[in-house]
């Protein structure tokens, strides 16, 4: 696993330990493009443990999404789009 995959899992896993109350199904992440989920080794992992992965306009479409949003390239754009994505219920 890369140092990529590295940092998502421990992401996740911080968050997991801070709230108990919460499961990987309560995670997406966030990426620049729509292949980028294909490139992502970890993404089947992460999807059978019930993560969500998706570029800004899917998670603008989504019908509900309640969570924790992780944004995989921690560039300007991308974490200005992750933080004007409004949760769903």
């Amino acid at each position: 696993m890369g140092a990529p995959a590295n940092g998502l899992f421990r992401a996740i896993n911080g968050a997991l330990v801070q709230a108990e109350d919460r499961t990987w199904g309560d995670f997406g992440i966030l990426v620049a493009d729509p292949a980028m989920t294909v490139r992502l080794g970890q993404q089947q992992r992460l999807k059978s443990r019930g993560v969500r992965t998706g570029t800004s306009e899917q998670a603008a479409r989504a019908r509900s999404f309640h969570g924790v949003m992780i944004a995989y390239c921690r560039d300007h754009p991308m974490l200005t789009t992750a933080e004007a994505l409004q949760p769903r219920p």
